[in-house]
């Protein structure tokens, strides 16, 4: 019967630390990406509030501009048109409440994924903690196991031990 082998402690720390790289891997594409949801719904919500003044002023529809808002407007608004009626002046002038309830519900999903980007932030930083530790401790394991090995004599100190 063999007996049962001891754990190295040295390698178990650098296996866990391997580990955490991975898992801080993961969360890092994951903030990217959620950088990149939160980008995307603040460029919704611009879009949104131009769109919304310029109907609301009455705004000439053939300047380039005003055609380029409107043009993506439309993109922005489509899950939202028809909601609410459109009250429109004699002067040109049009509001659309469907816009305003669009902004609501583009800020309400940027709330939620700017705490998705808080709590992952707060997640690295916890892991980089904890990186940081296992390192410290890989160290000081490596600095007893040297402390605790007899030194290794070359061939030329075979030959001339040292005198205690």
């Amino acid at each position: 019967m063999t007996a049962p082998s001891v754990p190295d402690p040295q390698a178990e720390v650098a296996h866990e630390a391997a580990s955490l790289r991975r898992h801080a891997m993961t969360l890092a594409v994951a903030r990217v990406a959620a950088y990149i949801a939160y980008a995307w719904v603040m460029v919704s919500l611009i879009i949104l509030a131009f769109g919304f003044f310029l109907l609301l002023f009455a705004a000439n529809p053939d300047a380039p501009f005003t055609q380029w808002v409107y043009r993506h407007l439309t993109d922005t608004m489509e899950p939202f048109r028809g909601i609410f009626p459109q009250q429109s002046t004699e002067s040109g002038s049009t509001l659309d409440v469907s816009i305003l309830f669009a902004m609501f519900v583009y800020t309400l999903i940027a709330l939620a994924v700017r705490s998705v980007i808080d709590w992952l932030t707060f997640r690295r930083d916890r892991l980089e903690h904890r990186l940081r530790q296992d390192t410290e401790l890989m160290r000081r394991a490596q600095a007893r196991t040297a402390a605790t090995q007899p030194e290794q004599l070359g061939p030329s100190d075979r030959r001339n031990p040292p005198r205690w």
